[in-house]
C-alpha cells in the first residue's frame, strides 16, 4: 500500500498539484499572520490588506514548492520509485532548477485566474463586512480549487502529447532497423536439429481392368 502511494507521488502529474497545494496551504499560515498582524496595526483599508496577502503568499509559496519540488522530483531516495514508475513523463534532462522553475512559469501563466479569484474573493467579502481572515481562506479555496483544476487539464494534455511523440520516435526507429536488417526471422539458438524422417516411397498403382470390347488373345485362339 504504501510503495503504491509512493509509486503515485512519484507521477509527476500528482505530485506536482500535490506540491503546488500543500505550499499554499503551507503558505496559509504566515499569509493570515500577516494579514492578523496588519489588522491589529490599523490596517483597515481593503487594498492594502490586499497587497499586504498578495507578497505574504508568493514569497512563502514560491519558497515552500522549490522545496517540495526537490523532495519529490530530485531527492535520491525516491530515485527507485521514479525509475519503476510505468506512465512518467521523462525530464531527467533538467535540472532541479529548470524543473522547478518550468512548473513555476506554468503556475505563472495562470496566476492571473488564480489571483483575482483569490484576492477578488476576498476584497468583495471584507467589503461586504467579513473579517479579513475567514475572507482570506474562502478567498484562497476559491482561487486554488480553479487554478488547480486548470493546471491538471494542461499537464494531462503534456503528458498525452510526451507520450504519443515517444511512441512516434519508437515507430521509426523499429521501421528504420526494419530496412536495414530485413524482416525478423526466427532465432538461432545454436542447437543441431534432428534430421528429418524419410519419406515412405508411394505404391504401385493397381493395373486397370480391360475395357469391355476388348477380347483377350487366349479367347480368341479358343474360337480359332
Amino acid at each position: 500500500m504504501l510503495r503504491w502511494i509512493g509509486q503515485l507521488y512519484a507521477r509527476r502529474i500528482v505530485n506536482v498539484n500535490v506540491n503546488i497545494v500543500l505550499a499554499g496551504l503551507l503558505a496559509l499560515p504566515p499569509t493570515l499572520l500577516a494579514v492578523w498582524i496588519a489588522h491589529r496595526m490599523g490596517v483597515e483599508t481593503p487594498w492594502k490588506i490586499t497587497l499586504i496577502t498578495f507578497v505574504t503568499d508568493v514569497v512563502a509559496d514560491v519558497a515552500i514548492y522549490y522545496t517540495l519540488h526537490w523532495l519529490a522530483n530530485h531527492w535520491p531516495a525516491l530515485h527507485f520509485l521514479r525509475r519503476d514508475h510505468p506512465h512518467k513523463v521523462h525530464k531527467a534532462h533538467l535540472s532541479f532548477f529548470k524543473d522547478a522553475t518550468l512548473v513555476q512559469v506554468e503556475r505563472a501563466a495562470l496566476s492571473p485566474i488564480l489571483y483575482f479569484l483569490f484576492l477578488g474573493t476576498q476584497h468583495v467579502l471584507m467589503a461586504h463586512g467579513w473579517h479579513p481572515v475567514p475572507a482570506t481562506v474562502i478567498g484562497f479555496a476559491v482561487g486554488i480549487g480553479t487554478a488547480r483544476t486548470l493546471h491538471t487539464l494542461w499537464m494531462l494534455r503534456q503528458e498525452r502529447l510526451a507520450r504519443l511523440a515517444r511512441l512516434r520516435v519508437e515507430r521509426l526507429e523499429r521501421n528504420e532497423r526494419r530496412l536495414k536488417t530485413g524482416p525478423a526471422r526466427a532465432p538461432n539458438t545454436g542447437a543441431a536439429q534432428p534430421p528429418a524422417p524419410p519419406v515412405p516411397p508411394a505404391p504401385p498403382a493397381p493395373p486397370a481392368p480391360p475395357a469391355p470390347d476388348e477380347v483377350s488373345p487366349t479367347a480368341a485362339s479358343d474360337r480359332g
